[in-house]
C-alpha cells in the first residue's frame, strides 16, 4: 500500500497492527509497528508526528532488548 501512495490505508492497517501488538505485549513487535507507522507518517508528510513515532520505537526497541531493530 506504501508503495502505491496509499498512505491512508497503510496507515491505518499500520495503526491496527500496533494496537494489537501492544495487546500481545511483546515489546520487539511493538518497537517495529511503531517504527512501520513512523515511516508511514513520514511518506505521508507529517514529519513531526513521524519523528514521535519513530523516536518512541526506537526506544521500545532498546527497551525491549532489540538493538537491531533500535540500530534502524
Amino acid at each position: 500500500l506504501e508503495a502505491a501512495g496509499q498512505y491512508g490505508t497503510a496507515l491505518d492497517l499500520a495503526q491496527s497492527t500496533l494496537a494489537d501488538a501492544q495487546a500481545g505485549a511483546y515489546p520487539p513487535l511493538i518497537a517495529a509497528a511503531r517504527a512501520r507507522v513512523g515511516r508511514i507518517l513520514d511518506a505521508k508528510g507529517d514529519p513531526e508526528a513521524a519523528v514521535d513515532a519513530l523516536t518512541i520505537a526506537y526506544f521500545e526497541a532498546v527497551d525491549g532488548a532489540w538493538p537491531e531493530k533500535a540500530a534502524e
